[in-house]
């Protein structure tokens, strides 16, 4: 039986794994992430839709404003940054939650 330890170190290795994959495969720009690509790229400017998920949205677009900032126009790189804030942050909010648990027995 793994200990609570191998199991919490496997568990946020495969979670920031994914996290990075799926950025690097722009999984981001399903559903509405491509029309938030071109909303922000076209604006240069955070794309804010919808006031109750504003602080949410923001957040996960931090890094490809930043880029945009710093002058990159590579979109296939933007979409990569973008699918990145989208991902890293709920990411690292559920490797918070496992750090506090990591000693339960239930984990």
């Amino acid at each position: 039986m793994p200990t609570t330890t191998v199991a919490y170190r496997s568990t946020v290795g495969l979670l920031w794994i994914l996290a990075l994959w799926h950025s690097w495969e722009c999984r981001g720009l399903f559903v509405d992430g491509s029309a938030f690509l071109v909303q922000i790229a076209r604006r240069e400017w955070f794309f804010d839709f919808y006031d109750p998920r504003l602080f949410a949205m923001v957040l996960g677009q931090i890094p490809v404003i930043a880029a945009v900032f710093l002058g990159v126009t590579d979109l296939h790189f933007l979409a990569q940054l973008l699918s990145l804030g989208l991902f890293a942050l709920p990411t690292a909010l559920y490797h918070l939650a496992l750090m506090r648990v990591r000693h339960d027995a239930l984990l």
